[in-house]
């Protein structure tokens, strides 16, 4: 199973495939003690009246973890993305792995800005040629950075487990 692809296609009517090559690679930490640490930085942010030592805490939470939310497991980077700047309107999958114990893979997990869920293809082969395809109107701004989480993230044991993308 492959749990992350992409084919972008503009609604203008891109008429050729683009391989893409990523220009970072960036490890996606999980680890309980950056879960606490931006508990922490939420509980600081709330309070009113922060002591000394609770400002030069949370200034150091601040830039420690720079553009994440409170949660962890959400997608939190700062600044606009596709999706205030007006965001696709849809997202088709070439196929979608049939839910299991509650779980969804479809293609809207793709979508979500969460690290816990994902679009997983659901042909019986190792999913070469599965690709989802995001829809734009014609007046969207243009995509000009696209951030791709290459496997099932949400534990070591559903990367290690699952495909992931070789090309794209």
């Amino acid at each position: 199973m492959i749990t992350a692809s992409l084919l972008l296609i503009h609604a203008s009517g891109q008429s050729s495939i683009k391989n893409y090559l990523p220009k970072e690679i960036i490890k996606l930490d999980f680890s309980s003690q950056k879960e606490n640490e931006l508990k922490r930085q939420s509980v600081l942010s709330d309070k009113a009246n922060l002591t000394e030592l609770e400002k030069k805490e949370l200034a150091a939470l601040l830039k420690k973890w720079d553009g994440y939310g409170e949660d962890i497991w959400e997608i939190g980077y700062a600044g606009c993305s596709w999706y205030c700047g007006g965001g696709n309107y849809k997202v088709k999958a070439s196929s979608v792995l049939p839910n299991a114990g509650g779980i969804t893979y479809t293609e809207d997990n793709s979508n979500d800005l969460n690290y816990k869920t994902a679009w997983v293809e659901g042909k019986s082969d190792e999913g070469i040629g599965e690709y989802l395809e995001y829809y734009f109107k014609n007046k969207s701004p243009r995509v000009t950075k696209i951030i791709i989480s290459n496997g099932y993230v949400k534990s070591e044991s559903a990367w290690k487990d699952n495909n992931r993308v070789k090309k794209l």
